[in-house]
């Protein structure tokens, strides 16, 4: 499984194209009480009037491998283990959509740092490193396969004069056995 965050400033129209593609999405879990597009953005908009133009929205997808095949009722135990790791809570509005649009099965999550209840915002110090770390959990937990780290976390985790020597020599750089070719 990979993991990926991505920090958004306004959710409206990323919630509208998670929902789109009706025959092709499912949503598996989530504390809103709207299931649409635009009814969900609208929701999210609390979030935005309380957050006051702070960094508060995030966009997750986890995706697994074309090969594998996880259960609705998985999706919804891995997305709300997931959140929990991650520090998010009931106070935190979320959706997440599993989508099988691609060859492989992936879930968007959309969620508010701003927790509803406390007034207080989710750390999001470490978020690419502490989100590495519970795919790697996660995906030992269902036997969803070995873990890679995206491209983005991978950029963190390696040395810069490795990925400048990996790209003199056609992009592809080997570490411990694995190559990755996508830099």
């Amino acid at each position: 499984m990979i993991g990926k965050i991505v920090k958004v400033k306004g959710i409206r129209d990323l919630a509208e194209y998670v929902l789109a593609k009706r025959e092709s999405s499912w949503v598996v879990s989530s504390n809103l009480v709207r299931d649409t597009g635009e009814g969900i953005g609208k929701e999210f908009g609390i979030s935005e009037r309380l957050g006051r133009g702070r960094d508060i929205f995030r966009h997750i997808v986890l995706s697994v491998a074309p090969s594998v095949r996880v259960q609705e009722w998985q999706w919804r135990e891995i997305v709300e283990k997931y959140l929990e790791g991650m520090g998010y809570g009931d106070g935190n509005q979320m959706v997440a959509v599993r989508h099988s649009d691609r060859p492989h099965q992936h879930c968007h999550i959309l969620v508010s740092r701003l927790d509803l209840e406390t007034g207080t915002l989710v750390s999001d110090g470490l978020e690419y490193y502490r989100s590495q770390d519970l795919v790697q959990k996660l995906s030992m937990e269902y036997g969803l396969g070995k873990s890679y780290p995206g491209v983005e976390i991978f950029k963190r985790l390696v040395a810069q004069h490795q990925i400048e020597q990996a790209e003199r020599y056609d992009g592809v750089l080997e570490i411990d056995g694995i190559v990755y070719d996508e830099l």
